[in-house]
């Protein structure tokens, strides 16, 4: 797998990728030279102010929280259906979360010009939460690919927002180290939740109570947001 990374990301990355508009001959955007476009250097907060932001903290956090759970679920959803239903039917939710993933990303690219980025990933919160409870709650199998394939919906369209809200906030200048560093952050969420479940799965002997729990966190996901980050108040 590594082997596939470097073969299918190094080429391309040496062949297309520039380290500036400028590099090329042109302004941002693809204007051209000289154009009143403003450079990336003016077109932005800076890396030190932008960490420290209240804003900053706030996208970050809650990420911690809403992968927590996210990624918890989806580590853990093929033994849960597996137990629940038989591996056949584990294999088809499993199936359906990715096909919904992909579907809801598109969807997600659609919507997010039309609602507040900020609007939208608390919507987006609140479907998580109740996919999750949805999901413990299942009892059949069409309930089993139903609530995976609600809960797909949601998985692509919060990685694609992390990303945007940052941008949107505070701009090109120092957006590459502003998102590895919250990325970074947010690695604890992605690391944490598999274990999370899997300790609330020894813990109270089964599944179902373990994503009740993972469903509370994402509710925690957004009052964090909501507590923290305010329209319009980036910085």
């Amino acid at each position: 797998m590594a082997g596939a990374y470097v073969l299918g990301v190094v080429p391309v990355t040496l062949l297309l990728v520039r380290p500036s508009p400028e590099s090329m001959g042109l302004a941002p955007d693809g204007d051209a030279p000289g154009s009143s476009h403003p450079t990336a250097e003016r077109a932005g907060v800076p890396f030190s102010s932008a960490v420290r932001s209240r804003f900053f903290v706030a996208v970050t956090g809650c990420y911690v929280f809403a992968l927590l759970a996210q990624v918890g679920t989806i580590a853990h959803q093929f033994n849960y259906v597996s137990g629940e239903a038989g591996p056949r039917i584990a294999a088809w939710a499993v199936s359906s979360l990715a096909a919904s993933s992909i579907v809801g990303r598109l969807l997600g690219g659609l919507l997010v010009s039309k609602v507040s980025l900020r609007s939208f990933v608390l919507i987006i919160l609140v479907l998580q939460s109740a996919a999750l409870v949805g999901f413990s709650a299942a009892r059949t199998d069409l309930g089993f690919l139903v609530t995976s394939a609600c809960f797909g919906l949601t998985v692509g369209n919060l990685l694609m927002l992390q990303p945007l809200l940052l941008a949107d906030a505070f701009g090109v200048r120092d957006y590459p180290r502003i998102y590895a560093f919250g990325s970074l952050i947010a690695t604890v969420g992605v690391a944490g939740g598999p274990a999370l479940v899997g300790v609330l799965y020894g813990g109270f002997g089964g599944y179902r109570t373990a994503f009740l729990v993972a469903a509370a966190v994402s509710l925690v996901a957004l009052g964090w947001m909501v507590a923290l980050s305010r329209r319009g108040e980036p910085t």
